[in-house]
């Protein structure tokens, strides 16, 4: 395994600026939640109860899926550090449009232009997917990145269980327009310091050819995912490991059946964020090692942790009644997908070079968002048969992309 390294102060410089850029992001994914903020804002300006179904998937899979037709253009910029900056300032843009929705617009009107809004907000964000692997790759040696990632993404936890706590404690449960407003707005300011450091990294120019048939080089790159045989192990590993993130909401269903109410939830928000503080920065360093053991552990862990939820459902109703017991498991399933995460995101930087690095990242985020929309369905469909039936899909799922991460392709070689 690959052992620590030293920076020098260019990349020291650079590795500081991207983990501000990091957590900013981060955080303000947070104060824009489709998943809580979005949802509870819908409810606020009256807008139809349809609207609250699209934000999710507009949301997540909005800013992968367009990536492989977005990457022939990202290519043309020498700094990809100039487009996640644009990508970063039109997220800010759109919380702030987003924002003023809050306090002016009301009913059908406020639903569509939120909407609208958030398809602006996952084009922008889907730019700074793109750029972020180049940037790291290009500023960051080999052996350093897991840890970056890490140290963001624990930084980013450890604010966010402060604002958790803010929420639990000092906010009432009927928050006022305003108050979304002042957070949407709030995390628009956050995108914009993450442009402004994002654009101190010291990246050196791309010397790559831009492509001169973006259609040619569309279809040649959505092609890497079939020929392309390190690729392809990757997509087909992190897909079954999408159960990490998909079976965790499943535990949060069976808290709410046992009648368990808003304190429990504001436990799994408390949960969540101590989760991404406590293992972040370990499963980075992990990740510098073998990016493949920080996919596949995490993966594991993320699994084992969803079938004890379904034993416990099943079987054990004395513990399945207590509180603690689904904030617990909903922790430790948090705690591998951390694993997952960084792991697949170091991978995919340290097995590619140059315009490979932006055509991988590309093709895969692609296809990964339509693999995404398909395990959703399924998921909604299992639930008619229990949530147990769909959260035991996606933790087999999970334990079997976590043994098919140990065979991937060594990435620190």
């Amino acid at each position: 395994m690959a052992a620590a390294i030293e920076l020098t102060q260019a990349e020291r410089h650079s590795s500081r600026s991207i983990v501000i850029a990091q957590s900013s992001s981060k955080l303000a994914d947070v104060a824009s939640s489709a998943k809580t903020v979005l949802t509870w804002l819908m409810g606020s300006v009256g807008a139809p109860p349809g609207f609250v179904g699209l934000l999710v998937p507009i949301r997540e899979s909005g800013s992968m899926l367009p990536q492989a037709f977005l990457s022939g253009l990202v290519k043309r910029s020498a700094l990809r550090k100039r487009v996640f900056v644009i990508g970063a300032v039109g997220q800010a843009l759109a919380l702030g449009a987003m924002a003023l929705c809050t306090l002016m617009l009301n009913g059908l009107i406020a639903g569509v232009a939120i909407v609208g809004l958030l398809v602006v907000h996952a084009l922008s964000r889907c730019l700074c997917s793109i750029a972020s692997k180049d940037v790291l790759g290009k500023s960051v040696p080999k052996g350093a990145r897991g840890r970056v990632s890490g140290i963001a993404s624990a930084v980013a936890g450890l604010f966010g269980l402060g604002g958790a706590l803010v929420f639990m404690f000092g906010i009432d449960r009927d928050a006022s327009r305003s108050l979304l407003a002042g957070l949407l707005f709030g995390g628009g300011v956050l995108y914009v310091l993450a442009a402004v450091s994002i654009a101190t990294v010291n990246e050196e120019p791309s010397s790559d050819d831009p492509p001169e048939d973006l259609v040619a080089d569309l279809w040649r790159r959505l092609a890497l995912v079939w020929t392309d045989k390190v690729l392809r192990k990757f997509v087909i590993a992190r897909s079954l490991l999408l159960g990490s993130a998909l079976g965790s909401p499943y535990i949060v269903v069976l808290s709410q059946s046992q009648g368990q109410g808003v304190k429990a939830l504001a436990a799994f928000v408390f949960a969540g964020g101590l989760a991404s503080t406590l293992s972040a920065v370990l499963w980075g360093k992990l990740s510098d090692r073998s990016s493949r053991s920080s996919m596949a552990l995490g993966g594991a862990v993320a699994a084992l942790m969803g079938l004890a939820a379904v034993v416990v459902a099943q079987w054990f109703p004395e513990i399945a009644a207590s509180r603690w017991t689904w904030p617990l498991l909903f922790f430790l399933m948090s705690t591998g997908y951390e694993g997952v995460r960084i792991g697949r995101k170091t991978y995919i930087v340290d097995i590619s070079e140059g315009a490979d690095r932006t055509d991988y990242v590309s093709a895969s985020n692609t296809i990964i968002a339509i693999v995404l929309l398909g395990f959703g369905a399924m998921g909604a469909l299992l639930q008619f048969l229990g949530p147990t039936a769909a959260l035991l899909m996606f933790s087999v799922l999970c334990l079997l992309g976590s043994g098919l991460a140990l065979r991937l392709k060594c990435a620190t070689s």
